[in-house]
C-alpha cells in the first residue's frame, strides 16, 4: 500500500519539540521527505537521527520562525532542493500564560503567545504560500486547543492567541483554496507525552497541578474520556497532509450552507461535554440527545433548524438544570465543581452549596 506521503516534501517548524518531533517522526515513516526547523540544534539532530535510524530522511535547519528573511531564503532552498514545498505545519512553542486572572495580567503576558503564535504562523504560511501558488498544490497545518471558541477562566493569554491564529487561517484557507492549496487546522488539548512538571509549570506557574491531575481534567472534558495521545495528533496530520484528505474540500463546495451552520453551531454542540464525566453518564447524548425534564427514561432531542438558532442550545441547558435535580448519588469532586462553576454563571443560577445534596436540601426543608 502506497504510503500517505510519499514523494511529498514537508517542513516543520518546532521539528526538535515534544509534538512537532512526534510529527516529524509520523511524516517519516508515512514517506515524507523532511526539514526540521527550530532554533535548537541539539533537539533537532536527535529526531533527525531517530528518523535516519528508522530508514526515513530529514534534513536540519537552524531558523527562527519569527525572522521573515531566515523564513524566506529557507522556503526558497527548500524548494530548489526538493523541488517542490508540499506540506508546512507551524508547531513552535508561543510562551501562553495561563493561571492568572485576565485582570491581574501584564500587556506582555497576554500579548506574547498572540504576537508569537499569530506573527510566525503568518511568516512562514506566506512563505509556504506564496511557493504552493505557483505549484499549484500544497497544504498548510496548524494546530491549537480550540481555546478560541470557547470561554473559561483561567485560561490567560491562550484563548486570545488560539482565536487570533484560527481566524487568520480562516482567511488564508479563503484566499488559497481556488489555487488548490488546502489549509487545515487541528483542535487538541494538551497531549499526554508533553505534560511534564516544568512544562506546566512555565504556563500555569509554581502553583500549577501535577501531569496526573492536568491528564484526569483534560480527561474529564473529552468525549472518550481521556487525553489525546501523541499518536492521535500526528496520525490525524498525516492523513490531512495527505492527498487523501483532499476530498474534504468538496463538501464544503457541495453544501455551503451546511458545512457552515456545522461551523456556527460546532461548539454549542459540543458544550453538553464539558459537563463533569460522572454526571455526563446520566445522559444519553447524541446530537444533543439529553435526558428530558420529568421522564427519566425519555429522551429530548434538540436540533437547531438554522445556523443562528442559539435559543435551542439555551433550552438544552436548561434541561440539563432541570435534569440534574433529579440525579442520585452523584459525589461532586472538585475539579468537576470547577467545571460547573462557568456553566451556573452563564445561566444565572446560583451554584448549590458545597457538601449538600439538592434532594438533601429539599427533604430538610420539607421537615
Amino acid at each position: 500500500m502506497t504510503k500517505f506521503l510519499e514523494g511529498k516534501t514537508a517542513m516543520i517548524y518546532g521539528g526538535g519539540g515534544g509534538i512537532g518531533g512526534g510529527v516529524a517522526r509520523t511524516f517519516a515513516r508515512e514517506g515524507a521527505q523532511l526539514s526540521l526547523v527550530g532554533r535548537t540544534q541539539e533537539k533537532l539532530d536527535e529526531v533527525a537521527e531517530d528518523i535516519a535510524s528508522a530508514g526515513g530522511s530529514a534534513k536540519v535547519a537552524v531558523v527562527d520562525a519569527l525572522d521573515e528573511q531566515a523564513v524566506d531564503e529557507h522556503v526558497r532552498a527548500v524548494a530548489s532542493d526538493a523541488g517542490s514545498v508540499d506540506v508546512s505545519f507551524n508547531l513552535i512553542t508561543r510562551g501562553d500564560v495561563q493561571g492568572i486572572p485576565l485582570v491581574e495580567m501584564t500587556p506582555d503576558d497576554l500579548l506574547r503567545a498572540v504576537v508569537t503564535g499569530l506573527q510566525s504562523s503568518f511568516i512562514t504560511a506566506r512563505a509556504a504560500g506564496r511557493r504552493m501558488i505557483e505549484q499549484g498544490s500544497g497544504v498548510i497545518l496548524h494546530l491549537n486547543s480550540a481555546s478560541g471558541a470557547g470561554a473559561m477562566p483561567g485560561m490567560g493569554s491562550t484563548g486570545p492567541a488560539d482565536a487570533a491564529t484560527e481566524a487568520f487561517m480562516r482567511y488564508l484557507a479563503a484566499e488559497l483554496g481556488p489555487h488548490g492549496v488546502r489549509v487545515c487546522g487541528i483542535w487538541t488539548a494538551g497531549v499526554v507525552e508533553t505534560l511534564s512538571q516544568e512544562k506546566i509549570a512555565a504556563v500555569g506557574g509554581e502553583n500549577s497541578p501535577d501531569p496526573q491531575t492536568v491528564e484526569e481534567m483534560i480527561s474529564g472534558m473529552a468525549a472518550l474520556r481521556r487525553a489525546p495521545r501523541l499518536a492521535d495528533v500526528t496520525e490525524v496530520a498525516a492523513f490531512l497532509a495527505s492527498d487523501r484528505a483532499a476530498g474534504i474540500e468538496r463538501f464544503s463546495d457541495r453544501y455551503p450552507a451546511a458545512m457552515a451552520c456545522l461551523s456556527d453551531d460546532l461548539e454549542a454542540s459540543l458544550a453538553h461535554l464539558r459537563l463533569p464525566v460522572r454526571h455526563r453518564i446520566n445522559t444519553r447524548t447524541t446530537n444533543l440527545l439529553e435526558r428530558s425534564f420529568e421522564e427519566e427514561r425519555r429522551r429530548s432531542k434538540f436540533i437547531p433548524r438554522f445556523g443562528d438558532e442559539k435559543s435551542a442550545m439555551k433550552l438544552v441547558f436548561a434541561t440539563l438544570m432541570r435534569v440534574s435535580d433529579r440525579w442520585n448519588r452523584v459525589s461532586v469532586s472538585e475539579i468537576e465543581r470547577q467545571q460547573l462553576r462557568p456553566l451556573h454563571q452563564q445561566l444565572g443560577i446560583d451554584p448549590p452549596p458545597e457538601g449538600i445534596p439538592k434532594r438533601a436540601r429539599r427533604r430538610k426543608k420539607a421537615a
